[in-house]
């Protein structure tokens, strides 16, 4: 391989390497815990899944604290690839489902594995209160309800309504008619979930799909029946085979024997509800705000003492609301003030569990410019709401805020623009992470394989190009070996043709002939000539003279035009059509006849 092949294969093995270790992941792991539901009832069953992202661990997690309030009814692991903040990192998860052993406040305490440890979660577990179908429930194998979550519902409130099938057959297929009620709509919210449940001595598998009701008017509105159409595992085959009777069991379905297994079809019907909805009451002022518990707070960044003139604050204010809905919620605005520029920057609402109790909450953020020092003073922020309990008015109230601005930097001319600031930590959710780091010895373990591992695929990376290149490089020169071309020899202050093969001539041949320029095509055709003849051509040089007889008039009057005083312009297309006619001559006189192989005429010269 010449010198500039080595060179070009250290420059790309070079670049490749530095991508390899530019793109390898980074070492620090996460460990993240969820689950698909945090209020449940004493019977029933969730899920929670534990997930190491970026490490790897052959030891399961210690789940002894999970047992003092929960029983592992089932689990599993499963791993995964994942792209996180742009790299491919393994997503290890242990999937657990848990059942709650009693009512109350119960907690998953934090788990560890490979250095890190889980944030623990909140479950918030409600007495299994018996319903009107539960004493019958062990004779009904399947069936469906619709029940109304735990409200006092107003006129424009949002309900929760579920519809649960509860199967301990084995459901193998089926379909649930849609929600209707006259002055209300329904919303589907989410996906189904499934869990177990226990009624009596049946555990019941439950699909539950939920719903938002929007009632439209006060007073008794009923939800309608919902029909369920399901495939259950049954026999309807024929009577009992002879084999059966030889058996002894004569009288007894055998349909493992007679081939007829097949389910049948059934349907259900739910009983219908009635919802009690309930109108604004003649007390109330201003927002509707219905709920059970409300707070109002704030929090600033940076804090309040450390203010300045020309800074900007972000300050965040949450209303927390129990037992209401996001819709209900009330916008909030700041008052103006003097000292002060407010913007607005970002305004959310979404559903929570506040305490274990439903409930919603809104966050907003808002960006304050101090355009002077000096005391300044924000006015209080005022939210009536309707206590459902008490059914009396109350309100919410973020008391005025007073704080002293001191003098800005003297250099500074102008109020900075507000800056949007991330809002304060998240409401508690169904998912919560720790960045707890890994000890040192781990941190450097998973340091060092991951470096190795990315010099090693770079060390098989540049091997892998350079036998590719070796094997472009040999073939290329099997295949069109030729003998080096002899120097063109040009008079004294000529220019040089450009390159040294028969292409490169050709296309300055034709490049001259478009031109009108007999010198150039001239010079261009004698080196032409001289590499046709080295490549084992019949004619081994320009002195041979042309095959055609039109190329050898045209050569005739290119000569007269550069050596003699020829009476016309001279005509580079008509040059260029009988070059055209020489090259498809010599093409027909270089096939040999078939089989037949030419020794080289002239050896290439060492």
């Amino acid at each position: 391989m010449s010198r500039t092949g080595v060179r070009t294969l250290f420059a790309i093995a070079l670049l490749c390497a530095c991508a390899l270790f530019g793109a390898r992941p980074g070492f620090a792991a996460a460990l993240t815990v969820a689950t698909d539901r945090t209020s449940v009832t004493v019977g029933e069953t969730f899920t929670l899944i534990l997930s190491l992202t970026g490490g790897d661990s052959t030891q399961p997690p210690d789940l002894s604290g999970i047992a003092k309030d929960f029983d592992i009814v089932d689990r599993r692991r499963t791993s995964r690839n994942a792209t996180v903040d742009g790299k491919r990192s393994t997503v290890n998860e242990w999937i657990l489902t848990l059942s709650p052993k009693r009512a109350g406040a119960l907690t998953i305490p934090a788990l560890s594995i490979v250095g890190l440890t889980s944030a623990p979660v909140r479950i918030a577990v409600a007495p299994a209160a018996p319903t009107a179908s539960s004493g019958q429930a062990e004779d009904r194998p399947i069936f469906i309800q619709v029940e109304v979550g735990d409200v006092s519902p107003y006129v424009q409130s949002e309900i929760p309504v579920f519809v649960r099938i509860y199967d301990s057959v084995g459901m193998r297929s089926g379909s649930i008619s849609r929600l209707t009620a006259e002055g209300a709509t329904f919303t589907p919210q989410g996906d189904q979930e499934s869990y177990l449940k226990t009624i009596g001595k049946t555990r019941y598998r439950v699909i539950e799909q939920g719903y938002l009701m929007l009632p439209q008017k006060s007073g008794t509105i009923q939800i309608q029946s919902v029909t369920l159409q399901a495939n259950v595992p049954g026999y309807n085959g024929p009577a009992p085979s002879e084999m059966a009777r030889l058996l002894g069991r004569g009288n007894v379905p055998m349909p493992w024997l007679d081939g007829s297994m097949s389910g049948r079809d059934v349907t259900l019907r739910s009983d219908p509800v009635k919802v009690e909805v309930k109108p604004r009451p003649a007390d109330a002022k201003g927002w509707f705000l219905p709920a059970r518990r409300v707070m109002l707070t704030d929090a600033w960044s940076p804090a309040l003492s450390q203010a300045k003139a020309g800074d900007t604050l972000t300050r965040t204010i949450k209303l927390e609301a129990v037992g209401a809905s996001p819709n209900q919620l009330p916008p909030i605005t700041a008052p103006e003030a003097e000292g002060v520029r407010q913007y607005d920057e970002d305004s959310r609402s979404e559903n929570v569990l506040i305490n274990g109790e439903a409930g919603a909450i809104l966050t907003k953020t808002i960006s304050v410019v101090l355009t002077r020092a000096g005391d300044v003073t924000l006015p209080a922020i005022d939210i009536p709401w309707w206590n459902t309990t008490t059914n009396t008015q109350e309100h919410a109230v973020l008391p005025a805020v007073t704080f002293k601005v001191q003098p800005g930097a003297a250099t500074a001319t102008a109020t900075p623009q507000p800056v949007p600031v991330a809002a304060a930590a998240a409401p508690a959710s169904t998912e919560a992470a720790t960045a707890v780091a890994p000890s040192p010895w781990l941190a450097w373990w998973d340091w060092l394989r991951q470096e190795v591992f990315a010099l090693g695929a770079a060390l098989v990376l540049v091997l892998v190009l350079g036998a590719a290149l070796l094997w472009w490089r040999s073939r290329r020169a099997a295949s069109q070996a030729q003998p080096r071309a002899t120097q063109s020899v040009r008079p004294q202050g000529a220019r040089a043709v450009s390159g040294g093969s028969l292409r490169s001539t050709e296309r300055d041949l034709k490049s001259a002939c478009r031109n009108n320029d007999p010198a150039a095509a001239h010079r261009a055709y004698l080196a032409w000539s001289r590499l046709d003849g080295a490549k084992g051509h019949a004619r081994l040089h320009p002195e041979a003279g042309p095959r055609t007889p039109q190329m050898q008039n045209a050569v005739k009057e290119l000569r007269g035009h550069l050596y003699g005083a020829a009476p016309h312009a001279w005509n580079g297309a008509a040059f260029l059509t009988a070059f055209k006619a020489e090259q498809r001559a010599g093409q027909n006189g270089r096939r040999a006849p078939a089989g037949a192989r030419l020794a080289p005429l002239y050896p290439e010269a060492g």
